[in-house]
């Protein structure tokens, strides 16, 4: 019998560690570390997840310098080691993060990170507190690694067990508690920390989740908030154990957790519905609960209140130069509320203001209660200061309670030194938690910021149809898929927003469209979002309740404008672009062809002919010319505008690409295969060397090709490309993403051309299934899949089903789509084709979607 292989080690640090000290590096000191410690240590070129095939590992050591490294291309960027420790948190994989301490001596430029240091800093403090050593020096970074190795390595985890972490960042601390924690820190089982919003309940779990961490296989932070949020976060701790949630994501993952061995340490945080701990009944998780409110049953209850008068007076004496006397005064005026006493001690240190000064101040607000006066005030002052940080916290507190990405304000933060300003402000509010490339609002933060934007100069709606804008640019093929799962959660409850701020005799357009919007990103991206049966429903309702009035809306808009403004105004044309994708999505391409060619000279006359919404509106009379089945001129519109792009843009900006393989499409769907082939190798070129070879449209792109080599008699060819690219989908944007299902389907088709019409039956019926259970039974997508698997059916001579499928699949389709549209009348045809084959045998087997 072989010899167990030695435990591979990935060893992530920043390169400047690999320099220093000269004669043994920190990475090599770390690496022998790992070997001494009877494990196999790997050094990896970029992050571990960006690699065409990851190697499997069984632990991560980090070492957490001072520079943030080489980044990747995301905005914000994220650095490698911090994407290294996020894979290895996703994938269950165990780590060891050694953090170098403030008295590590070396030259400056071990130091000195003057673009990305902030990051950086950001980075470090995410891990203070929770890092397994901090080190001064090079010897200590070696006997740290050693042990904290050796201790892996000798006490390797169960067959299959994964450690599975989902805690907050440690917070930035109120002050001590010792009585509480040491209390939570005894107990087992379920305990209840149950008072007043901004008290310090979640901060107490956060703390005593992080101190105990090693005793448990997985501990994961549920947020309860909101009905809306609950399922997806209980989503994806069943995904990360494995467990398929079905139509019951609470029960399912329940009777995992009832059956299984594993060990858990489960957070309920702001529990506002007793039903949430349904969750864990009857399994053996120890469990912590924050509520406002009295929870029934048997469980331990702890109460947690004001602070104690000297808590307070410590807190406020930290940074802000006052006496304890004025501490202590200030205290009593501030009711000795937690929440209310940070937001007081971090607002009058930055401000630099006095006891006497803040106090005269926080006298002058007109609010309901002490805690909102000074909220208020920080408020006033920093928003008089900074307008961005203005803009980021009113949309932001639009969302859910769920951390919220910066990378969703990308666009608006610019460059690193915009993020790095906004991040300095954020420092100025106790209820801001910034944690690495996200931040997250306490709830009453939030409720202020909106009550204060329900008050001001904007329309009610103005706030929440920004924040609908903003997650709809996020689930566009331009937004790494990692911040689309990021933000999943928050969808639903702007929705719920939407609704709050509309009324149902006259709803804006704007808020109609962005409703709309959201409402079509949320069903196009359920994969990510596992367990938001609710909100896809909710969302699905808005888009067959609003869609039937959303052309007379958009056309009316656009007239409007025209008569206000003038054909060639920038908002005439920008209302025009939207009546054209409203009149393309609900299939009336002619009319919508029609008014993209009229649109187009007013747009080169506004914009120039290679302007950006020029070549979008040149694309739409390209892609409704190929819908109305006019293929000719699609060809030339897309020529042209792969033309215009090329002068514009470069060969290789993404437009250009974007143009280059809607053009290979147009000539593949004419015949031309082998031109498209050309095209298409040349997209596929670009984009592995731009963005690597498992980015989605680097695979969309492999995809292209492999449908060309298809229609050249080159079977096994395609086939290879095919699964390689299901093979990535399936790793990067996870089983039932739709680009992953897609890809399923197109490797189906290699499977029916090679002639192995079993094997393409079989993947067929379970991406089909897939299709039903992330989508629903009526979704166009499933209905297409539907007809992939009758097609299946056909070719084995089960015509009788296929019949059947095709029967069902053609009416719902006349149902969704409409009867005059192509893929209804295609499945007609299917139909048609199925009932005469059930009458004679042979002849053709009909057409895959």
């Amino acid at each position: 019998m072989a010899p167990p292989r030695p435990p591979r080690v990935l060893l992530s640090c920043t390169p400047e560690l690999a320099r220093y000290p000269g004669d043994r590096s920190f990475a090599e000191l770390a690496e022998d570390a790992v070997r001494r410690a009877g494990g196999q240590p790997l050094r990896l070129d970029g992050a571990w997840d960006a690699r065409p095939e990851p190697p499997e590992v069984d632990l991560v050591v980090a070492v957490l310098g001072f520079r943030y490294g080489p980044t990747s291309r995301e905005h914000p960027p994220v650095s490698v080691v911090e994407a290294d420790l996020a894979e290895a948190e996703r994938r269950g994989v165990p780590r060891l993060v050694v953090l170098l301490g403030e008295e590590v001596v070396g030259p400056a430029w071990l130091f000195a990170d003057p673009e990305t240091g902030f990051l950086q800093g950001l980075f470090r403090r995410s891990w203070a507190g929770r890092a397994d050593a901090v080190v001064s020096g090079p010897g200590a970074l070696h006997r740290a690694v050693l042990d904290g190795v050796r201790a892996r390595v000798d006490r390797p985890p169960a067959a299959g067990a994964r450690r599975l972490r989902r805690i907050p960042g440690p917070r930035d601390r109120f002050v001590d508690r010792p009585r509480l924690l040491d209390e939570l820190d005894a107990g087992r089982g379920v305990q209840v920390l149950t008072g007043a919003a901004g008290t310090g309940k979640s901060w107490l779990a956060a703390e005593v989740a992080h101190r105990r961490r090693d005793e448990y296989d997985v501990v994961w932070w549920l947020s309860c908030s909101t009905p809306e949020v609950f399922p997806p976060v209980v989503a994806e701790l069943a995904a990360a154990l494995g467990v398929d949630p079905a139509d019951d994501v609470v029960g399912a993952l329940r009777e995992h957790l009832r059956r299984s061995a594993v060990k858990a340490l489960v957070v309920l945080d702001d529990l506002t519905d007793p039903k949430a701990l349904d969750l864990v009944e009857g399994t053996r998780c120890d469990v912590l609960v924050t509520s406002r409110q009295d929870l029934p049953g048997a469980h331990r209850t702890l109460a947690v209140g004001p602070f104690d008068r000297e808590e307070s007076v410590r807190l406020l004496l930290g940074g802000t130069g006052w006496s304890r006397d004025e501490a202590h005064d200030l205290a009593g005026v501030l009711l000795d509320h937690p929440l209310t006493v940070a937001v007081a001690a971090r607002h009058a240190r930055h401000a630099g203001l006095s006891a006497r000064g803040y106090r005269d101040r926080l006298r002058e607000v007109v609010a309901p209660t002490r805690g909102s006066a000074a909220l208020r005030l920080v408020l006033d002052d920093v928003f008089a200061r900074d307008e961005k940080v203005h803009r980021l916290l009113t949309t932001a507190a639009q969302f859910g309670p769920e951390p919220v990405p910066f990378a969703l304000f990308g666009e608006e933060l610019g460059d690193l030194p915009g993020i790095a300003d906004v991040i300095r402000w954020l420092d100025w509010f106790a209820p801001v938690e910034v944690e690495g490339q996200r931040f997250t609002l306490h709830p009453l933060l939030a409720e202020e910021v909106r009550t204060r934007a329900r008050s001001a100069e904007e329309p009610p709606e103005f706030w929440v149809v920004r924040a609908m804008d903003l997650l709809a640019a996020a689930v566009s093929e331009n937004m790494p898929f990692q911040v689309v799962t990021g933000i999943a959660t928050h969808m639903p409850t702007v929705l719920r927003r939407s609704q709050e701020v509309a009324t149902s005799a006259d709803k804006p357009v704007e808020l109609v469209l962005g409703m709309t919007k959201v409402a079509e990103s949320l069903r196009a991206h359920t994969p990510a979002l596992k367990g938001l049966a609710e909100a896809t429903t909710l969302a699905r309702e808005h888009h067959h309740s609003l869609e039937r009035g959303r052309w007379q809306l958009v056309r009316d808009e656009a007239r409007r404008f025209r008569d206000l403004h003038g054909e060639d105004d920038p908002r005439t044309l920008s209302a025009t672009r939207d009546a054209v994708s409203a009149l393309r999505e609900l299939g009336l391409f002619g009319e919508a062809l029609d008014l993209a060619r009229t649109a187009l000279p007013a747009h080169e006359r506004a914009f120039g002919p290679s302007d950006a919404h020029t070549l979008a509106i040149l694309n739409s009379v390209a892609a409704l010319h190929r819908e109305s089945g006019d293929l000719d001129e699609a060809r030339r519109a897309q020529a042209e505008a792969l033309s215009r792009a090329v002068a514009a843009l470069g060969e290789e900006h993404e437009e250009t690409l974007a143009a280059r393989a809607n053009l290979a499409g147009l000539l593949h769907e004419q015949g031309h295969f082998a031109a498209a082939l050309r095209l298409d190798e040349d997209v596929l070129r670009a984009t592995e060397r731009l963005l690597g070879t498992s980015h989605p449209r680097t695979l969309a792109a492999r995809a292209g090709v492999a449908a060309d080599l298809l229609a050249l008699d080159r079977p096994e060819e395609a086939r290879a490309l095919n699964e390689d690219v299901l093979r990535r989908s399936r790793r990067v944007l996870g089983p039932d993403h739709p680009d992953t299902l897609v890809a399923a389907g197109n490797l189906a088709d290699s499977l029916a051309a090679l002639g192995e019409d079993e094997a393409a039956l079989r993947l067929d019926q379970e991406t089909h299934e897939r299709y039903r259970r992330v989508l629903g039974p009526d979704h166009p997508d499933t209905l297409l899949s539907a007809n992939n698997l009758a097609a299946g059916l056909r070719a084995l001579g089960r015509f009788a089903e296929a019949a059947e499928i095709d029967r069902t699949t053609a009416a719902r389709l006349r149902e969704v789509l409409g009867p005059d549209h192509p893929d209804a009348r295609r499945s007609a045809d299917n139909l048609a084709l199925d009932l005469r084959l059930l009458e004679q045998e042979g002849g053709d087997r009909g057409e895959r979607s």
